[in-house]
């Protein structure tokens, strides 16, 4: 697959060009480690080679979390494929506060995160959540194939929310829920009774000094 720097992610009334813009983060999945200042939170995260493979652990989510922290507006641009036998729930979370199921910091209650969902909800659908109260929007997508590479995207741009699968634009809605005076900054990867290897993982500053 090409870089991501040559990815226009077009909207309704334009489009959202991320060539020549330098990245939050660039991170291919390529190491016998896990990144540096990433956490697991829960299920099974073996650094291999050829990508970070997440696998759930018992009846929950994998959830793995990135240590830097991120502008409220931002693009965030995976790829990532299902491992045989496999075939659904590629997840990302972004705009997140705290994690999935709580932390030292916060009690679940009081965690919030963007979900972008690859063939997801028990029946394919691609879609954006909002955890943990919605609102949920989904479209009807496809069983993923083991071992064929694709490319998602998710961005949260003035109140926004937009999802790509491999360039086609899927979801854009406005946020009906969006908080004001707490950093909405960390992001993540997971899966749902799947295991899935993450390749590569860019994050773009989508500000107002970034808006196209």
């Amino acid at each position: 697959m090409s870089s991501h720097d040559d990815v226009s992610l077009q909207l309704r009334d334009g489009e959202i060009c991320l060539r020549g813009k330098r990245p939050l983060l660039d991170l291919s999945f390529e190491s016998l480690s896990l990144p540096e200042g990433w956490r697991v939170e829960t299920g099974n995260w073996t650094p291999t080679a050829h990508g970070l493979v997440g696998a759930i652990a018992s009846d929950s989510a994998a959830v793995i979390w990135c240590g830097q922290r991120f502008p409220d507006e931002l693009a965030l641009v995976l790829e990532a494929e299902a491992m045989p036998g496999h075939d659904n729930d590629a997840n990302a979370f972004f705009r997140a506060v705290g994690s999935i199921y709580g932390d030292e910091e916060h009690d679940a209650a009081d965690c919030t995160a963007w979900i972008l969902g690859t063939a997801g909800w028990y029946v394919h659908d691609h879609g954006l959540e909002k955890h943990p109260h919605g609102p949920t929007w989904r479209v009807p997508g496809g069983p993923l194939i083991p071992g064929a590479k694709f490319r998602v995207a998710a961005g949260y741009r003035a109140g926004h929310v937009f999802l790509w699968k491999d360039g086609d634009l899927l979801i854009e809605r406005e946020d009906p829920k969006a908080e004001q005076g707490v950093p909405h900054d960390r992001i993540g990867l997971g899966t749902w009774n799947s295991s899935i290897r993450f390749l590569r993982l860019s994050v773009y500053d989508l500000g107002l000094s970034e808006k196209s």
